[in-house]
């Protein structure tokens, strides 16, 4: 039996940012929204999915190899917006600004995972934090509102230091993450 995996940076949200958060969440309270929970926040570098637990050992040991060589760094947290789009929107972010450590940092991990036998991501690599997945709309005024209020905000730095591969188990009340691994950034900056 495998186990449902993914590779991710933690995020934890500042005061201000809890607090936006929570607004957010009471002026979208009519909608149908599966909100994701504060503790769970995360980067995903990559989805792994169902893996097969023999396979965790060299994934532990590529994580451990591509960290060493990149360095700690920083990321803005900015912005806020829908998947695919405001005409059928499925997912609310948060948006981070471009960093060329954290995209090198994915693209290195992709490219690793991918050597182990893992599809290949077909998206474009679009670092964000998801809120929440929306089922559906009553009123997408109240949507349209909250993406012009955050358009351009800025929310948070995020430290980004280490990269942790999870373990995701599905439950009715949410989804578990249980940290496999823990990798430090330990490259230098060049």
């Amino acid at each position: 039996m495998g186990k449902r995996l993914f590779i991710a940076i933690k995020v934890k949200f500042d005061e201000d940012t809890s607090k936006a958060f929570h607004y957010i969440k009471s002026q979208l309270e009519r909608e149908k929204i599966k909100w994701v929970d504060p503790h769970n926040v995360h980067l995903t570098l990559k989805f792994l999915g169902d893996t097969d637990g023999e396979l965790i050992d060299d994934i532990k040991q590529n994580l451990a190899n591509i960290t060493r060589a990149f360095p700690p760094t920083r990321l803005k947290m900015k912005s806020m917006g829908v998947f695919p789009g405001l005409h059928r929107p499925r997912v609310l972010w948060l948006g981070l600004e471009h960093d060329p450590v954290v995209w090198q940092l994915a693209r290195t991990i992709e490219e690793a995972m991918t050597s182990l036998g893992f599809e290949p991501e077909e998206r474009e690599f679009k670092p964000h934090i998801t809120l929440g997945r929306i089922k559906y709309l009553r009123d997408r005024k109240s949507l349209q509102h909250m993406l012009d209020r955050y358009n351009d905000h800025f929310f948070q730095d995020i430290p980004v230091d280490e990269v942790i591969l999870y373990e995701s188990q599905l439950q009715p009340s949410g989804p578990i993450y249980t940290p496999l691994g823990r990798f430090q950034l330990t490259g230098q900056g060049g």
